[in-house]
């Protein structure tokens, strides 16, 4: 497998690019003064300066090996792409975790692997655009990201204050929920009857998590195989 970093030094960058602005525009109710024009242009010099930093940044040694990878799920009659990321240590689990890393830095993620597998190599270019998404979630330089875990860092003490406060009882219903499968858009629900709609999500869900498990099967047997 290759990983992130090589796989971009391969591209065609502005081909990447255009794809980018077509799988994730820009939204007008933002509120930006500018034209429409004038934020494309300035959205592109941002990516291209973020593709250049992906491609040249000395990669930094991490504790396990993460794979991105894609698999199919329903879109109204089609069929839309889903990027996932799995630690390569739980493949075997029962249940394989996915990870956003919207928080980690690009000479950490820049060296994550990409499957070789047929559906995850047939839309590569997604999987690419999918990283540069999820790499700018706090600005294109990653600037909000130090920021965003000093926050969280003090956010997590002072749960753990409460958590060990006897005077304070936290609910953990809301931690119990399985937040791996992509979530049904909520135009879906809006269309159908409530039997019609819990119908359609028992199809949606088992739908995902058959094609989830089927990349994760064929990603195992894969490395399985290169080890040997």
């Amino acid at each position: 497998m290759k990983t992130v970093q090589q796989y971009f030094r391969e591209c065609n960058v502005e081909e990447l690019i255009s794809l980018y602005n077509n799988l994730y525009p820009i939204s007008a109710s933002l509120g930006y003064t500018s034209t429409c024009s004038e934020l494309i242009n300035d959205r592109n010099i941002k990516l291209l300066n973020l593709i250049d930093k992906i491609q040249t940044t000395e990669l930094t040694s991490i504790e396990d090996e993460y794979i991105l990878f894609a698999y199919f799920i329903p879109d109204n009659d089609f069929l839309a792409t889903e990027v996932a990321c799995v630690k390569q240590s739980e493949l075997h689990d029962d249940i394989v975790l996915t990870y956003s890393y919207s928080l980690s830095h690009i000479s950490e993620t820049a060296g994550f692997y990409i499957a070789d597998l047929d559906i995850t190599q047939s839309v590569l270019d997604e999987v690419l655009a999918s990283y540069l998404y999820e790499s700018t979630f706090f600005g294109y330089e990653q600037e909000g990201i130090d920021e965003t875990l000093d926050h969280l860092e003090a956010s997590s003490k002072e749960l753990d204050k409460l958590l060990n406060s006897e005077s304070n009882i936290i609910s953990t219903e809301l931690m119990n929920s399985d937040t791996t499968l992509p979530q049904i858009p909520s135009v879906i629900e809006k269309e159908y009857d409530s039997k019609r709609f819990k119908d359609y999500k028992d199809a949606y869900y088992k739908y995902c998590e058959l094609s989830f498990d089927t990349e994760i099967n064929k990603l195992t047997s894969c490395l399985e195989t290169s080890s040997k």
